[in-house]
C-alpha cells in the first residue's frame, strides 16, 4: 500500500509506502516542515482490501483514477500533433496508441475528493467511480475549512 499526502502546513508531498502506509502511522510527520501528518490509524487496511474512507480526511468521498499523470497524456498527443506535417498523421496516430497503451497498462488509484490523498496498490473499490465535478464542487468548501482547520503554520 502507498499513500500519496499533502502537508496541511506547508503543502508538501509525503509519500508513505509499506508498513507505514498500511498502518496509517500515527507519528508521521511531513519530509519538508516536519509537522505531524493527520493520518487516521482507524484506516489500516491489509494488503488486497478495499479502501472505504481517506486515511487523512476520514470521510469515504473518493474516486478512481489511473496513474497516468493527464499532463504525460496531453504531451505525447501534442508532440504528435506537431509532428503530422511532417509524418502525415502517422505520428498522431501512433502517439495516441502509446497513450492508450500506457492508459491500460498503469495501475488504477484512489483519490480524496477533500484533501486529494492519493492511495495506490490496494484493490479498486466498485463502490467508488470516476471523477465527478458534481460532487468535487459540492466538497470544494469542505475541502477548504479542512485545510484551515489543519493548518498549523501560524499564519
Amino acid at each position: 500500500m502507498e499513500i500519496i499526502c499533502f502537508c496541511p502546513t506547508c503543502g508538501a508531498s509525503n509519500r508513505l509506502a509499506g508498513p507505514a502506509a498500511s498502518a496509517a502511522a500515527a507519528a508521521a510527520a511531513c519530509r519538508s516542515c516536519r509537522a505531524d501528518l493527520p493520518l487516521d490509524g482507524a484506516v489500516a487496511m491489509e494488503p488486497g482490501a478495499f479502501v472505504t474512507r481517506c486515511p487523512v480526511f476520514g470521510e469515504d468521498k473518493l474516486f478512481v483514477k489511473k496513474r497516468l499523470s493527464q499532463k504525460v497524456g496531453c504531451l505525447a498527443i501534442a508532440v504528435g500533433a506537431a509532428l503530422v506535417p511532417w509524418t502525415y498523421g502517422v505520428s498522431l496516430a501512433a502517439c495516441a496508441l502509446l497513450d492508450l497503451i500506457l492508459y491500460k497498462l498503469l495501475p488504477t488509484i484512489t483519490v480524496c475528493y477533500v484533501c486529494a490523498t492519493r492511495i495506490g496498490g490496494v484493490r479498486v473499490n466498485p463502490d467508488h467511480h470516476a471523477y465527478d465535478l458534481m460532487t468535487a464542487q459540492t466538497w470544494e468548501a469542505r475541502s477548504v475549512n479542512w485545510r484551515r482547520r489543519n493548518d498549523r503554520s501560524g499564519a
